[in-house]
């Protein structure tokens, strides 16, 4: 399914409610733009940075602690002394990945250099040289680091479960009762900032968003693109979800028959407390294992 669709029925498109400038009120199961320039309801780079969001920001706004022992090893490998290594890679064509990078970034001369909000000094620059605009860090996927702006609950999971459901009426009413209640796949609760360096990563205490070439204890079959590992723990749990929402919406088929397009809503408390939970996770993992990619995130029983 094209992650642009919401619902099928033209006469209900307006259940999708993006809503510019506002973290809350909008109603979106799908991707969108993730431009910070772009601030919507539905930018879920946007969200992850706005102020109602900050409780998440300290986790990746610290200053990274370098041991001694870790620089010489660096100096070793020929990175400059200040600098970290960075997980830019070479395709298969010979082309650096990501283009416009390096493979070494700038450890934060100042406490606001890798902060959200930040930096506050105006010769601020990213690791090929480009300005940073006071403010803007992580506006940019390469600003102050190389970062992802990751979907907690994926978005292409969520809707490959709904699909899953085999009478297409109840698929669509799954879709329908949730843009009632306002879910937002795209709302900050459902976001987080992660490093793609594994270096980055592991001297700020977090994990990392994909494995890319970096070694990792999970098999993943295309690590440089998508983190199957975690999408399969995360299905496990959204997977019961999507069953209660079947079972609910059927209830309302069966009761209401024709009317059931009407007045079915669904609770979207479940997956903002499944969202929420898998963030937890996801700090812990950082805390323990730092440097990890995601796909190594162990859930509680």
């Amino acid at each position: 399914m094209a992650e642009s669709k919401h619902i099928p029925s033209g006469e209900l498109k307006d259940l999708h409610v993006p809503l510019k400038g506002e973290t809350e009120g909008g109603a979106c199961l799908s991707g969108h733009s993730s431009k910070y320039a772009d601030a919507s309801s539905c930018t879920y780079r946007w969200q992850a940075l706005q102020p109602v969001a900050r409780e998440r920001h300290s986790v990746y706004s610290r200053m990274p602690k370098v041991s001694a022992a870790d620089q010489r090893t660096f100096a070793k490998e020929g990175i400059s002394k200040g600098f970290l290594p960075t997980s830019r890679y070479l395709s298969q064509a010979g082309e650096p990945v990501p283009f416009e990078y390096a493979f070494q970034v700038a450890l934060p001369r100042h406490p606001d250099d890798w902060r959200v909000g930040g930096p506050t000094r105006t010769d601020s620059t990213d690791a090929v040289g480009n300005r940073i605009p006071p403010g803007k860090n992580f506006t940019q996927d390469k600003w102050p680091y190389w970062n992802n702006a990751h979907h907690i609950i994926p978005k292409a999971l969520l809707n490959r479960l709904i699909d899953k459901i085999e009478e297409p009426e109840c698929r669509d009413l799954v879709r329908v009762g949730l843009l009632r209640a306002k879910y937002n796949i795209n709302h900050w609760i459902n976001v987080v900032i992660l490093p793609m360096d594994m270096q980055v990563a592991r001297h700020l205490a977090l994990p990392r968003h994909l494995a890319l070439e970096d070694e990792t204890a999970v098999f993943e079959p295309h690590p440089k693109f998508d983190h199957a590992a975690y999408s399969e723990k995360v299905k496990k749990r959204l997977a019961t979800i999507i069953a209660t929402y079947k079972a609910a919406v059927q209830q309302a088929i069966n009761e209401e028959r024709c009317n059931a397009w009407s007045v079915v809503k669904l609770s979207k408390r479940q997956l903002e407390q499944l969202s929420k939970a898998c963030y937890l996770s996801i700090v812990n993992l950082g805390a323990t294992r730092p440097g990890a990619s995601i796909g190594e995130i162990a859930f509680p029983d």
